[in-house]
């Protein structure tokens, strides 16, 4: 009798035990392994959303993936609604719906089962990463500043540089890298990264703008040629008006330099006008020369490379004497 009563209590743990695992085992669901893993994006942990779905892109392409850059992000994700819309056998496919910043978007997962835990236990496996492709593009800039982060970019071809990288749902702030050159500055843009397919993809462009720290420099040059001109030697320079270049002068003073410029604009100048006082030398049919002035403004390039460097060529002039 007694075996018989061991018998049946250890058919009721058994019965017991099926119940639990059951029981847990319903909510161990394709379903809820995909709304695990957008709770992780939409509490900004990035980092353990990667590790729990890897995204497949080459590691320098993760820059935006991590908790420092998604944690600092324009993130107001809900995940409004999450179902199986296809199951055969161990593969599911499952449709999610999520909100970002109060638009509402669809993605839809490819789940797998995978290998039980604890013998009995299912478990699932999201392979479809909810990432998207972010171009980023400058004129300029050798990197750009995503959420506070500098990340680099490759020069493809001449004053334009850009990286490809892989990013979560969130709107996030492109800039000027941080501890970048005081001649250049850009407006920061935002992008707004919400994929529904795979093959999404998202551009953020960055353009510079010379600073006036730039435009100070490049003046600086102008009105120290402008000075050069009205020194002896220095008149006979090819940048100075043909007036100023002559070898029979009495004397040559500046009389005034340019503080601005007539333009100054993708990557080219002409600085406002300066005023050089000339005397001539005394000849047979004048022999007291008057005074007279030249006036001129200089016009050129400039450039100011990835490095920060400002380099400066002046082509010519433009003048009226009276």
């Amino acid at each position: 009798m007694a075996w018989l009563i061991s018998l049946g209590v250890l058919a009721a743990l058994v019965i017991a035990g099926m119940i639990v695992v059951n029981v847990v085992n319903s909510s161990r669901t394709p379903e809820a392994a995909v709304e695990r893993y957008l709770e992780l994006i939409a509490d900004g942990k990035g980092n353990e959303a990667t590790d729990l779905v890897d995204p497949g892109v080459a590691n320098p392409e993760r820059a935006m993936l991590t908790d420092e850059v998604l944690g600092e992000a324009d993130t107001e994700m809900t995940v409004l609604d999450v179902r199986t819309v296809s199951k055969f056998g161990k593969d599911a496919e499952v449709e999610a719906r999520y909100s970002l910043n109060g638009e509402h978007f669809t993605y839809t997962f490819s789940v797998i089962e995978g290998k039980k835990e604890l013998l009995f236990l299912k478990s699932w496996d999201v392979q479809t990463a909810l990432v998207a492709e972010v171009n980023l593009n400058s004129d300029s800039f050798a990197a750009l500043n995503v959420e506070g982060q500098n990340v680099p970019l490759v020069s493809e071809s001449e004053n334009w540089y850009t990286a490809t990288l892989y990013a979560y749902p969130g709107t996030y702030t492109v800039a000027a890298p941080s501890g970048g050159t005081e001649y250049l500055t850009a407006d920061s843009q935002e992008v707004k990264v919400a994929p529904t397919h795979p093959d999404d993809y998202f551009t953020a462009d960055v353009y510079a703008t010379p600073t006036d720290a730039a435009k100070e420099a490049v003046l600086q040059q102008v009105t120290d040629q402008m000075d050069s001109c009205a020194t002896v030697a220095g008149n006979l320079n090819e940048l100075c008006p043909y007036p100023v270049q002559s070898k029979t002068l009495a004397s040559l003073e500046i009389k005034s330099t340019p503080t601005d410029f007539l333009s100054f604009d993708s990557g080219y100048f002409e600085s406002a006008e300066g005023t050089i006082t000339l005397v001539d030398n005394p000849s047979d049919w004048e022999e007291d020369p008057e005074p007279y002035d030249v006036d001129f403004t200089l016009y050129g390039e400039y450039q100011i490379d990835a490095d920060g460097e400002l380099t400066v060529t002046m082509d010519g002039n433009y003048y009226s004497s009276w």
